[in-house]
């Protein structure tokens, strides 16, 4: 059986279109790791922009907070009306 070296095998087609594969890999991972960075700052300015939404609307909420007290009163005030009578 013939012995082969350390270098003859690290020359050998296979063994270097596996390297090929490995560099590809990697570019790939490198590129795709810069586009979830990417990616995560744009969800982060987007999860601001909804916060800042969120205190436009809060006057709004307040204000069926209100209304919507208002109207509980008025129907137990009715219920307790019916009753009394």
């Amino acid at each position: 059986m013939e012995e082969t070296t350390l270098q003859e095998v690290l020359k050998s087609p296979e063994i270097q279109e596996a390297f090929y594969h490995i560099k590809v890999m990697n570019t790939e991972m490198g590129e795709t790791r810069d586009e979830m960075r990417n990616f995560n700052t744009e969800l982060t300015s987007i999860k601001i922009d909804n916060a800042k939404q969120g205190e436009r609307l809060d006057w709004l909420c307040k204000f069926f907070w209100v209304i919507a007290t208002a109207s509980v009163g008025s129907l137990v005030a009715s219920v307790m009306q019916i009753i009394l009578k």
